[in-house]
């Protein structure tokens, strides 16, 4: 099979390197780099805090073992650590990425909520996209709406619950025909009821960083983060793009459809000649605040990225050969079904 896969790549290989090319002509992008605003003041020192979380799971025939973390650091005269991690069988045994990368980033969330709660910061970053975090995250089941009310009413006891998953604390007073749905609803509900307070609490602090992103609003053929990646080299930013939150959610409605969800955007080059980074605030912004955010956040820029993002990323890293070790020191010995695969 692999000997006609590369007799198509040689027959193809002039005309995809021609299209790499036009992707990428500095003539087609010149009008971007005119665009682009370079910074006007020199970077700040400000105290920054930074939050990211990792999820790691090993799939059994009859099991899914999963660990799952986050940590907030606060940089001020000394380094602060929020942390919150799960470690546990998932139950049930259902959209398993999914619900496990949901998990993760609710602990994400709590754990960014007890930082901004407990410490002074000038600026909170926030690993991805707040606005693609909020809009990716869907509904994981079909529910009667009777179901879903029933879910829903559970929500005051679901906001007191101290525990890093609290979702799983109620799972067992559910009851009843489609009990597993249920479950999955109420962890649902968990995400936006950390976010929202989460937003609530940090709403003039909140910035998301993300690395890569795949929104094409200026309509060329390529995203708009490689947009401003070829077209420009040197340190600024890229005009601002508000974009208002057009998705309904089944609760707090009143505070994700009001005028306060409009969020604001923009493209950075933190260093010149590093790379371009999607930036996004869950509020409306100027211009000129949005420099004097970027300027905070440049300050602890290293090769061209936040330093506490890069650290806490380090921090929570759970690898594969993590995943084992909690499987044997558990006696886990079930066979994953990819044996065969040999």
């Amino acid at each position: 099979m692999l000997d006609s896969t590369y007799e198509v790549f040689a027959r193809k290989r002039p005309q995809i390197k021609r299209r790499i090319a036009d992707l990428k002509s500095n003539k087609k992008l010149e009008r971007y780099r005119e665009e682009w605003r370079p910074f006007t003041s020199e970077p700040e020192s400000c105290v920054v805090g930074a939050e990211d979380g990792s999820a790691n799971y090993k799939k059994y025939k009859s099991l899914v073992f999963y660990v799952a973390n986050a940590v907030a650091l606060v940089f001020d005269e000394e380094v602060l650590e929020f942390k919150y991690s799960d470690v546990d069988l998932l139950y049930p045994f259902r959209k398993v990425e999914s619900r496990i990368s949901l998990y993760r980033s609710i602990l994400e969330v709590k754990a960014s909520l007890e930082a901004l709660k407990r410490a002074d910061m000038d600026v909170f970053l926030i690993d991805g996209s707040i606005f693609s975090d909020l809009v990716a995250q869907k509904m994981p089941v079909e529910l009667k709406k009777e179901e879903r009310e029933e879910m829903i009413e559970m929500l005051p006891e679901l906001e007191e619950v101290r525990a890093p998953i609290a979702s799983k604390k109620l799972a067992d007073k559910i009851r009843g025909e489609k009990r597993l749905e249920k479950i999955m609803y109420l962890e649902y509900l968990e995400y936006l009821s950390a976010l929202q307070m989460l937003i609530e609490e940090g709403r003039d602090k909140l910035v998301g960083i993300s690395k890569t992103s795949s929104g094409a609003e200026l309509g060329e053929d390529i995203p708009d983060i490689a947009v401003y990646e070829e077209a420009t080299s040197s340190a600024g930013f890229s005009k601002l793009f508000i974009t208002p939150l057009n998705t309904r959610f089944p609760v707090y409605e009143e505070f994700f459809g009001s005028t306060a969800s409009m969020f604001t955007k923009c493209y950075a080059r933190l260093e010149d000649k590093k790379g371009v980074v999607m930036v996004d605030f869950p509020r409306q912004m100027e211009e000129e605040e949005i420099e004097q955010v970027l300027n905070a956040i440049r300050g602890t820029s290293v090769t061209g990225y936040p330093y506490p993002l890069r650290r806490a990323h380090r921090q929570v890293v759970i690898t594969n050969r993590d995943i084992l070790r909690f499987s044997r020191a558990l006696g886990i010995t079930e066979k994953t079904g990819r044996e065969v695969l040999g």
